[in-house]
């Protein structure tokens, strides 16, 4: 099963949450400067405890958050894996069995350019003929996004190397991954998972 913890994170407050976050949390808030951007990074990494504390009470906090090679941020404690996304006032969180990527979005505008360099011919035909093609854009560019996390590679994946649409398999090297998209109250998602086919998915909305 994935789980998706997502939270409105507009009241939280820093000083409040302090000893609950990780030394990895602390030094990326201390570049923060926009008010928002503060919340949004913190509230993410509340859910991961929060995730971590429904299923695995065990675990000791802060967390002991690393990064792989290209800074994709891991807990060697917990035994799931996570990916971690926000966008306006809300942050998310999935965890998975298997390696796993998420990205959320609020509805961006088409932009031709962006498509032009970032999306396959098929994405870009899919989005152009759309009725709507800030949706139907904000909605590839959230799957695109999830894989990459999901690889654990980033933006080193170039956008327009792979394919989000028609199929919603992907192929690296001998490695599946499957994507689900959606849309929670107002923001789109994406989830991206290592494996054969998709599990079960199940979204859920807590309070920080």
């Amino acid at each position: 099963m994935i789980k998706i913890y997502y939270a409105d994170i507009s009241n939280l407050s820093l000083e409040n949450h302090l000893d609950d976050i990780s030394e990895y949390r602390k030094e990326k808030l201390n570049k923060i400067k926009p008010a928002l951007s503060l919340k949004q990074s913190l509230g993410a990494e509340l859910l991961l405890n929060e995730a971590v504390r429904n299923d695995f009470p065990d675990v000791s906090f802060p967390l002991n958050i690393k990064t792989g090679e290209f800074g994709k941020p891991y807990c060697e404690e917990i035994p799931f894996f996570f990916c971690l996304s926000h966008s306006g006032d809300f942050a998310a969180c999935a965890i998975s069995e298997n390696e796993i990527g998420l990205d959320i979005q609020k509805l961006s505008a088409y932009k031709e350019n962006l498509v032009t360099r970032n999306f396959t011919p098929s994405e870009r035909d899919y989005i152009e003929n759309s009725d709507n093609r800030d949706k139907a854009f904000t909605k590839l560019w959230t799957g695109k996004e999830s894989y990459i996390k999901a690889l654990g590679t980033g933006l080193r994946t170039a956008l327009n190397s792979f394919s989000v649409w028609p199929e919603r398999v992907i192929l690296s090297g001998e490695d599946k991954f499957c994507i689900h998209s959606g849309i929670i109250e107002n923001f789109f998602y994406s989830v991206c998972v290592k494996g054969e086919s998709l599990p079960e998915v199940q979204i859920i909305k807590t309070a920080l």
